[in-house]
């Protein structure tokens, strides 16, 4: 949301806070007009929903608003810290299996491929990890920041820095093999649409709105689908990033935008099958049949995964800087800016149970194993609750 604008209103925040204002209220002299988040009404709870296990990790992934979030490969959850802690679990019972300071500021990740634990730096360093030990393989420059999270596939680690380049390196030694440059409009929300690799492609989105995807081995342009089209007076009128990673299933790519519409694409010829009017800057997930987001007012939508059209909306959560949803058997899982879990039914939308996991709040998209949900909080808590 508007709190993640970097470039032009990042530098403007950084200054307010310098020159030791209190609020932008202050200096206009005007009322806040920040619309409040909706309180929460009591709820009568049909599920039981118990906390496993819950581990400090550090200073949590909203540092910054830096996309640290965990990644769960092999029945192990991966974690990192904005001050350059990594850590592997056992994500049945949280005991660590091992852990390294990379002593770095890190950005993005960790992303998991190749026998590596991956993650991007805000020095502009893809840093490799054995995933069996977490000794470091290698380091590799790109050219700034990395708030994607890298991935890998056939030998190629794919990674993305904020001035709009795509890094295809070496999961060897991390050599450069190829390099893919997009401009990157003058404002845009601070984040990045992490690359997602599928059957020899990798498919991102971009700060301009646009869906792209490019050869895995050589970094080629394939295909380019603009998902949202910038319109308006102002920059701020005008931002349409893609900041929600695109999703994969069965040839077809999911993809949503700010200040845009959520679209289904045909993987091998970027044809359009629906788009649908929704804003969002978060993740979201889809299971056999629907699709579910969370906007930018924190409503929480199901569509139907094959015509795009509304199934129901949950509008009880507005305003509360709700992540976005995780699947998980018959319920759908978010969290907000007070770190409280809320349990909906795939149904209809109706919460059916409420938890509280740190007070510190959380803002990276709960994941799941399919058995446990697992959230990061902002101050680093790592938490494993499941519905009895």
């Amino acid at each position: 949301m508007m709190n993640k604008l970097h470039n032009g209103v990042w530098f403007i925040a950084l200054a307010f806070a310098l020159s030791g204002c209190e609020t932008i209220t202050d200096m206009t002299k005007g009322k806040d007009n920040a619309t409040p988040p909706t309180e929460l009404t009591e709820i009568q709870p049909t599920i039981s929903v118990t906390s496993k296990w819950s581990k400090n990790v550090g200073k949590g992934g909203n540092v910054n608003f830096v996309n640290l979030k965990p990644m769960i490969a092999d029945g192990q959850i991966f974690v990192a810290s904005r001050d350059g802690t990594v850590m592997a679990l056992d994500a049945d019972s949280g005991s660590i299996i091992w852990e390294v300071n990379t002593e770095t500021r890190l950005g993005g990740g960790p992303g998991v491929g190749e026998a590596l634990v991956l993650l991007g730096s805000s020095e502009g360093e893809i840093i490799a990890l054995s995933i069996t030990d977490g000794k470091e393989v290698w380091r590799s420059r790109v050219t700034s920041e990395v708030l994607s999270v890298p991935s890998a596939a056939a030998g190629v680690v794919i990674a993305r820095a904020i001035d709009g380049r795509m890094f295809g390196l070496s999961s060897l030694d991390g050599k450069r093999l190829w390099t893919y440059d997009r401009s990157v409009p003058t404002l845009t929300l601070r984040g990045s649409s992490s690359p997602v690799i599928a059957g020899g492609l990798v498919v991102y989105g971009s700060d301009s709105g646009k869906l792209s995807a490019l050869s895995l081995k050589e970094g080629l342009p394939l295909w380019e689908k603009s998902v949202a089209f910038p319109s308006g007076r102002s920059e701020l009128d005008r931002i349409v990033d893609i900041d929600g990673n695109p999703i994969i299933v069965n040839g077809v790519v999911y993809a949503a935008s700010y200040q845009g519409s959520i679209v289904a694409l045909e993987l091998e010829t970027a044809k359009t099958i629906w788009s649908k009017d929704l804003s969002t800057s978060s993740d979201f997930s889809v299971d056999r049949l629907n699709l579910y987001v969370t906007d930018a007012d924190g409503n929480v939508w199901a569509l139907d995964r094959r015509s795009g059209a509304s199934l129901w909306k949950q509008d009880k959560l507005q305003f509360r800087s709700v992540t976005g949803p995780v699947v998980v058997d018959k319920y759908i899982v978010v969290s907000d800016f007070e770190g409280y879990q809320h349990w909906l039914s795939t149904d209809d939308g109706h919460i059916v149970a409420r938890t509280q996991t740190d007070s510190a709040g959380v803002s990276s998209t709960p994941i799941t194993d399919g058995n446990a949900i697992y959230s990061y909080s902002k101050g680093g808590e790592l938490t494993a609750t499941r519905a009895n």
